[in-house]
């Protein structure tokens, strides 16, 4: 995302796409990603850095914002995770191969399976 702007109710973002840039507008409530790279942050002097410890962080509860309990926590998530699966892992094998070997190694590996031998 290039730009984002609030407008009337609605968000209006600059979204940048291989062909160009799509100016999108959308109602709110809406979610609003951006990409990694999309900010540069300014380096915070050792003042502000010591007026920042000082500060602390404020936390709201429940309760601050009100809340119910019934809205909030994983009983309460729209998202449902059904199932995970590890992801498969491959035996690897390695090999150091003296260069005058390297036909050897090439033969045995198409003679497993594990390479096929093609050409234009």
């Amino acid at each position: 995302m290039r730009d984002c702007t609030y407008e009337d109710g609605y968000v209006v973002a600059e979204r940048e796409l291989e062909e160009g840039v799509e100016v999108v507008r959308i109602p709110t409530p809406a979610v609003v990603t951006i990409v990694t790279n999309s900010n540069t942050p300014r380096i915070a002097s050792l003042r502000r850095k010591i007026d920042a410890m000082r500060k602390g962080v404020t936390v709201w509860t429940m309760k601050d914002l009100g809340i119910p309990p019934d809205w909030v926590g994983l009983r309460n998530s729209p998202t449902v995770v059904k199932k995970m699966l590890p992801f498969p892992r491959k035996d690897r094998k390695a090999k150091r191969v003296k260069t005058e070997e390297i036909g050897q190694m090439l033969e045995e590996l198409v003679k497993e399976g594990i390479i096929e031998l093609g050409g234009e």
